[in-house]
């Protein structure tokens, strides 16, 4: 099994309340307008996403993959999405727990990505090439870049919405 992978967590700190917090993280227009490489999210009848990200693939080049995630958790606090059951190949995870702070609300969010293939082969021609590791290491740091690019974009989107 060829296996890449990425994750993040960051924080922000918002002057809104938490509702209003919460309800801006589960629009999915928030991540289509606002977090680079997001091309799409479809809302399915049955409630789950499909989120359609075109990103340039460490090393590997421009490659379009879509994740379909189902709601796992739903509280006032905290917000996630899990990939289905079924899933075999491409992974993503996104959770934001919503904390009050002094003067709003502290959101903390993690995202993690994972692309699994039976072979390096299936992925790209030369990721075996290149190795898991390494094509790993490179998306990490492109989604850290993404995700800190999103979260600065969000925080002047919420402050706009007060």
């Amino acid at each position: 099994m060829f296996r890449i992978g990425a994750s993040f967590t960051g924080d922000l700190k918002t002057s809104v309340g938490r509702e209003r917090a919460r309800d801006f993280f589960d629009d999915p227009l928030t991540f289509t307008e606002l977090m680079p490489n997001v091309e799409s999210i479809t809302v399915r009848p049955d409630g789950t996403r499909r989120w359609t990200i075109r990103a340039e693939v460490p090393l590997l080049g421009a490659m379009r993959v879509s994740f379909t995630v189902r709601r796992a958790t739903d509280t006032p606090h905290a917000l996630e999405w899990e990939p289905l059951p079924d899933e075999q190949q491409n992974f993503l995870r996104y959770s934001a727990a919503f904390a009050p702070a002094e003067t709003g609300t502290l959101i903390r969010i993690v995202q993690s990505v994972e692309l699994r293939r039976q072979r390096a082969a299936d992925l790209h021609s030369l990721a075996g090439w290149l190795g898991a590791s390494r094509i790993s290491r490179e998306l990490q740091l492109r989604l850290t870049e993404t995700m800190k690019a999103f979260l600065q974009r969000a925080g002047s989107r919420l402050e706009r919405i007060r």
